[in-house]
């Protein structure tokens, strides 16, 4: 009797969720190029390969608490364990909170579509592609390549 009570414990144990946040930094609304949804799509896709990486994927906007939005964002860019940023598309704000996580010296995985010129400034600096498409075999690819930086980090 006792041996079933420990195996029903055993199996009842919580299981524990990782408290290492990966933040992700992209653009949210639908934009000029991109077909409606393009980028909940990608969102997902990231998130997918974030979470194989065990990080647990958020947009640095999203939290808990009730706080003003851009001090939520400034929170998450500086303190998540990792930022992954798509730059594709050059939006603006992307473009700022980029260069905030770059000056915070913490792990950022660069990505961006093969349809969006690099800006000049941040050319040197080594990014993941993928198809903006979102075809089969190139998201498998580039996830595949997002999980080993991610996991390199």
């Amino acid at each position: 009797m006792e041996q079933k009570e420990n195996e029903v414990l055993a199996t009842n144990t919580p299981t524990v969720i990782s408290n290492s946040f990966c933040g992700i930094i992209m653009p949210i609304s639908d934009s000029e190029g991109y077909e409606s949804g393009h980028w909940g799509q990608v969102r997902s896709i990231i998130s997918e390969a974030v979470r194989d990486a065990d990080y647990e994927p958020r947009i640095v906007s999203d939290g808990n608490n009730s706080s003003i939005i851009h001090a939520r964002i400034i929170t998450n860019i500086y303190q998540d364990d990792i930022v992954v940023c798509d730059v594709s598309s050059l939006n603006s704000n992307v473009m700022l909170e980029f260069g905030l996580r770059l000056a915070s010296k913490k792990p950022i995985v660069v990505i961006k579509d093969n349809i969006t010129k690099y800006s000049f400034d941040a050319s040197p600096i080594e990014y993941v592609p993928y198809p903006a498409n979102l075809d089969y075999y190139g998201v498998n690819n580039f996830k595949e390549k997002l999980l080993q930086q991610s996991s390199m980090q």
